[in-house]
């Protein structure tokens, strides 16, 4: 069981979890170290809220009411937040609600979702005159919270509602990566070329198992999904053929050709709350980190690195993993050097798509995107 408690108006708000059920209860307001205490709303709650509910999320939503109707809205109620609320209809929705974005105010965006939920919002984002802010706040909901839990580990639905009162924010650095021709997804075999990602770009071992579990049947299982994928690509080989640059200024500072099992480029710290796959990464700083290994003659060995990496990142000091910053003005290069789609696949932030022959090219962007400056709650 989880609880959180706000103190505002003379009240002690209190909000119970106990598995995806949530309770919450107003009480005569009482000292208690731990509560929040709202005086005054955080700049970005005064400015149009508007809270995005991913359908399909996770595991799906359900008929019951989630967190938005047990916690968010009584809470805003209380706190008399006015907002907009969108329950998402269809796999375009929220890049259809990005690009519908007023250019006149600044906006802030709960999004109750995983990590492919903000890259569709950033990625639908659609270029504006004259600047204006988002500030995003994420309220996991997804199998992949990877930028949730890298603002802080034990960072769940109800820990992220109380980030959002505290008033705390940030830069939101957005990476790109450029496709070679013919590029495609790979659920839609629609062509692809540029993309904008916050959380991972991966291809080899983690790449392979992300796409293996992105199935109606894999979805049911919730974060287990990724488990049961990756203990059936440990049947496979995983030997992925090609090679990684990272030049700076046009000169090559690494230069790496193969084959792989590994290869993840992010600004995250973790994927899950122990898997800590980079442990010098900062979700604020417009920087991203190459995490990679060569393909290993035994799947074994891609467990033993795995171990490690839960043993609070310590795979970053195996002399078989390279772990270097990419900077602002950097280039990464990956050519993916395979015939067969199943070893072409690329993830990013969850999308997967199959690479076209050629090299793809990523760069930090910086948190200024089509005119919008996005900051980031927590």
């Amino acid at each position: 069981m989880t609880d959180i408690c706000i103190t505002a108006d003379g009240e002690l708000i209190t909000v119970i979890q106990s598995d995806d059920i949530f309770q919450l209860l107003k009480l005569p307001s009482r000292t208690k170290t731990d509560a929040v205490q709202v005086t005054e709303l955080p700049l970005y709650l005064r400015n149009h809220v508007l809270v995005i509910d991913s359908a399909s999320s996770g595991a799906g939503r359900g008929a019951s009411p989630g967190i938005y109707q047990q916690v968010i809205q009584p809470l805003f109620e209380i706190l008399a937040i006015k907002h907009q609320y969108v329950l998402t209809q269809s796999a375009t929705h929220i890049a259809e609600i990005a690009a519908s974005l007023s250019h006149e105010r600044d906006t802030t965006v709960l999004i109750i979702s995983g990590d492919t939920s903000i890259q569709e919002f950033v990625n639908g984002l659609g270029k504006i005159a004259t600047p204006k802010k988002i500030f995003i706040a994420t309220i996991p909901h997804g199998t992949g919270n990877a930028l949730s839990r890298s603002l802080r580990p034990d960072n769940g639905p109800l820990l992220a509602v109380k980030s959002l009162l505290e008033g705390s924010f940030g830069a939101f650095p957005i990476y790109e990566v450029q496709f070679p021709p013919l590029s495609s997804f790979v659920a839609s075999s629609e062509p692809v070329s540029l993309l904008k990602f916050v959380v991972v770009l991966s291809w080899g071992f983690h790449a392979s198992l992300v796409a293996d579990s992105d199935t109606p049947e894999m979805r049911k299982l919730g974060l287990q999904r990724f488990q049961v994928a990756a203990q059936d690509n440990l049947k496979r080989e995983q030997i992925y053929h090609g090679t990684v640059e990272i030049l700076a200024k046009g000169n090559v500072l690494t230069a790496d050709n193969g084959p792989f099992s590994y290869v993840v480029v992010t600004p995250v710290t973790r994927f899950e709350p122990t898997f800590e796959i980079s442990p010098q990464g900062n979700v604020f700083e417009n920087s991203l980190y190459l995490v990679s290994f060569k393909g290993v003659e035994k799947n074994e060995e891609i467990l033993e690195i795995m171990h490690k990496v839960y043993a609070a990142g310590s795979h970053i000091h195996d002399p078989r993993v390279t772990y270097q910053k990419i900077m602002p003005g950097d280039v990464l290069k990956l050519a993916v050097n395979e015939s067969g789609e199943t070893k072409r696949r690329v993830c990013v932030d969850g999308a997967i798509v199959a690479s076209g022959k050629g090299a793809i090219e990523v760069t930090c962007l910086g948190n200024h995107v089509n005119g919008w400056d996005l900051r980031l709650i927590g």
